[in-house]
């Protein structure tokens, strides 16, 4: 099983070699048989030290560049009934790590190692214990921001939970939450498969920015993810592209890695995150692609066929890590000079 899958991945490679193969080794998989708990990999993420973190259907992993070590996989007791699938992973702007399961979350001091537990049972009195967890985001303020189905509830530096319950309105239609962000203006985004919601953390209240009955905003309202840019702007990322939103005006700029607005795989976005350069790495139905808010370039760094690329994370050194249901892609980064002979420009400003 292990070589049928390296030979995919090998072949896969080889596919788009003449555009990359300068840049980009060919592929290496991590999985199981490396130490990782589950072939399963749901997120990815490079903290500042250079650990790898990869969340699984089973627990957490750690990888430092030679073996996997294993976090909350077998807990049980203060409220966790054991084996926890992990939905996503954040780190704090002191480096900290947030780990959001299926049961609670947790955090990993950055400087001592300390693991904090949050269960589902210390919540405060306004959350529904029956909710579903959908994401989970540390602000620029300090706060602590979790998503339910059903509800937001912000955790503060003394431990203290408060909970608001969405607006059932804004919850009509079948419409869930799938996508969290918070800015350093006090807004706090909402994501949803019909649209967008805007908490604003003064006013205590939620405005509803794009519904199910809004259409031409976003470039679809499927939103996927929410990405807050080290210019602190928002970028929408749906099933039919990737948004800009101007956080003065609220006008709406869609950009489409297909060159299109169609339902390419391309065009679905599942995840985004920033590369020390400045540009963002995606994660979409078609593979990993690179943008350049810049430029507005895209350019389709890793596509795949029939292997969903749920996140990415990039290291120091520039190698790509991508979590995938068959374990984790290390691809790595060429130490030869490349001339890079693929960019072209597939946005389309509106």
């Amino acid at each position: 099983m292990r070589a049928s899958l390296r030979n995919i991945l090998i072949v896969l490679s080889l596919f788009y070699s003449s555009l990359h193969g300068q840049e980009y080794l060919i592929p290496d998989l991590l999985s199981i048989e490396d130490g990782l708990l589950s072939h399963s990999v749901s997120c990815v993420l490079i903290d500042e030290r250079g650990f790898l973190w990869a969340g699984t259907k089973n627990g957490l992993n750690r990888y430092n560049g030679y073996r996997f070590r294993p976090f909350f996989s077998s807990v049980s007791g203060n409220g966790y009934p054991g084996i926890q699938l992990t939905l996503k992973l954040r780190t704090d702007q002191k480096g900290n790590l947030w780990v959001l399961n299926s049961g609670g979350f947790n955090s990993i001091d950055n400087e001592t190692g300390e693991i904090r537990r949050y269960p589902v049972t210390i919540f405060d009195a306004n959350f529904n214990r029956v909710s579903r967890f959908i994401d989970i985001y540390p602000s620029p303020d300090g706060l602590v921001w979790i998503l339910s189905d059903r509800s937001l509830t912000a955790l503060s530096a003394d431990n203290t939970f408060t909970t608001w319950p969405l607006p059932p309105e804004m919850l009509q239609n079948a419409t869930t939450p799938t996508a969290l962000a918070a800015d350093n203006r006090g807004n706090v985004w909402i994501g949803t498969n019909h649209g967008l919601i805007l908490f604003s953390v003064n006013q205590k209240v939620f405005k509803e920015i794009v519904g199910a009955g809004v259409q031409g905003l976003l470039s679809n309202n499927d939103v996927t993810c929410l990405y807050i840019d080290s210019q602190n702007f928002l970028w929408v990322g749906t099933r039919l592209g990737l948004n800009y939103i101007d956080p003065v005006d609220y006008e709406f700029y869609p950009y489409y890695p297909s060159g299109t607005h169609s339902n390419e795989p391309s065009n679905n976005i599942l995840s985004i995150t920033g590369t020390p350069s400045g540009e963002f790495l995606m994660a979409t139905g078609g593979g990993i692609i690179r943008f350049d808010p810049a430029s507005l370039q895209f350019e389709n760094l890793y596509p795949t066929v029939d292997t969903t690329i749920n996140s990415v994370a990039i290291d120091l050194m520039g190698n790509i890590w991508a979590a995938t249901d068959l374990g984790i892609l290390k691809i790595r980064k060429s130490r030869l000079p490349f001339i890079n002979v693929s960019s072209r420009s597939a946005a389309l400003k509106s």
